[in-house]
């Protein structure tokens, strides 16, 4: 799914080098996780984000029985959703 993805994606990706796909399989559904530099994502959520409803689209028939869960990663949940581990949580805790 994660090849899928990047075809999608790329003619609204130009800078490549900050795309991150993060794909947790679960029991019932398929959490996709998307990191990208902010001036990609808006040309993905332009024109009433037709684009992105396309993209949950075809998640949806690639995904088969599971329901697939897709978001944006946000700097604001303190790289939770990233799939790299930029902030150490014992520096969190102290």
């Amino acid at each position: 799914m994660e090849s899928l993805l990047q075809h999608i994606l790329s003619p609204y990706v130009q800078v490549s080098d900050d795309l991150e796909i993060d794909i947790q399989d679960a029991d019932s559904s398929v959490i996709v996780t998307l990191s990208m530099n902010e001036a990609d994502k808006e040309r993905l959520l332009a024109d009433d984000k037709v684009a992105l409803q396309s993209i949950r689209h075809l998640l949806s028939v690639a995904s088969g029985p599971k329901k697939p869960i897709l978001r944006f990663a946000t700097d604001d949940m303190g790289g939770e959703e990233s799939s790299t581990d930029d902030n150490p949580k014992e520096e969190d805790t102290q």
